[in-house]
């Protein structure tokens, strides 16, 4: 988490996901929601693809956010970030994921 601390701005929405809650639990629910708190994630849901369960509800609940991520973003301007990527250096054939390596 720390590496990708300073790689981008308030604007970017932040997902943590608990897939298999159908199976036996191995960290406890509260302590996920502790570590979503204190890394400022947007949104914490446990899912199971396997039962289809909250899988839907997780995408309704991310197009929620971005919707009014989105309307804020219109009504107060875009944020401004702090971070410069210069996209014309040699790794930039790499992918859009490459800044974050170098």
């Amino acid at each position: 988490m720390d590496q990708y601390a300073g790689t981008s701005n308030r604007s970017v929405l932040k997902v943590l996901v608990g897939n298999k809650c159908d199976k036996e639990r191995e960290i406890p629910v509260h302590i996920a929601d502790q570590f979503a708190h204190n890394n400022n994630f947007n949104i914490f849901m446990e899912t199971s693809a396997l039962q289809a369960e909250n899988v839907e509800k997780l995408f309704y609940e991310i197009a929620d956010v971005l919707v009014a991520k989105s309307q804020s973003l219109a009504v107060n301007g875009p944020i401004q970030s702090s971070t410069n990527v210069d996209i014309s250096s040699e790794n930039s054939s790499r992918g859009c994921m490459s800044c974050l390596y170098n």
